[in-house]
């Protein structure tokens, strides 16, 4: 079986080592020059494959103290400007954390809550922002305990609007069938973005929710904060 070299890609001998007797490869003269620079391409492009296979968590990649990239929609956004496919570690979560859709309409619903002139409001919506911004406060977590208030303030609202600055707001938000187990699942697996609980409304859903921000936190480490809507 006949094979190609790295060095013959690079070395502008591509003609050469496709016409030894084990390869036996036929070169259009016409197409030639094109050669080594497809061949270098779909090297490069068997080698991003090969990195997407493994998986990665969402948020930020550190090795040490030092960050190296950002993780989200199934790339890899390193610090150089660059940026390679990322493997998901939950095929469904990739699905719902992707960008997808267009700028505007999000902006005009976010208009329909800012333009209420309600702080507390425009919190719910900010700290979807905010969210990939705690690691570099050195906190492992801020937990907004509760946003609470009168039926129909439009807290849920402004939740899905903090939602889908990252992923599809009714398949992420957190409601009251949300277990501990799954939460802390995907918790790990979304780390440095922002998790919305809706409807925590009995005392069973609030001791669940205070078991997770105290694991959120470190046990009290974080910062954590309740807003009236």
């Amino acid at each position: 079986m006949g094979f190609v070299t790295l060095a013959d890609m690079c070395s502008g001998q591509l003609g050469a080592a496709f016409a030894r007797p084990t390869a036996r490869v036929k070169i259009n003269p016409e197409s030639k020059r094109f050669l080594e620079g497809f061949c270098v391409s779909f090297l490069a492009k068997l080698h991003e494959e090969m990195i997407a296979q493994e998986t990665q968590p969402f948020g930020w990649v550190q090795e040490g103290n030092k960050t190296h990239g950002f993780v989200y929609g199934g790339r890899l956004f390193r610090t150089d400007g660059t940026d390679t496919a990322a493997g998901a570690t939950d095929p469904r979560l990739s699905k719902w954390y992707n960008p997808t859709g267009e700028l505007q309409p999000w902006l005009e619903a976010a208009k329909t809550i800012t333009s209420i002139g309600r702080p507390e409001l425009d919190a719910l919506i900010a700290a979807a922002f905010a969210s990939p911004l705690v690691l570099l406060t050195g906190q492992k977590g801020v937990t907004v305990v509760s946003a609470w208030g009168d039926s129909g303030a439009s807290k849920s609202a402004a939740m899905e609007i903090g939602l889908a600055v990252w992923s599809v707001p009714n398949k992420t938000k957190e409601g009251v069938t949300t277990t501990e187990k799954s939460l802390y699942n995907k918790m790990g697996a979304t780390r440095h973005l922002p998790i919305y609980w809706d409807e925590i409304t009995d005392d069973k859903s609030i001791a669940k929710a205070v078991n997770v921000s105290f694991a959120q936190t470190g046990g009290g480490g974080g910062r954590s904060t309740d807003i009236e809507c």
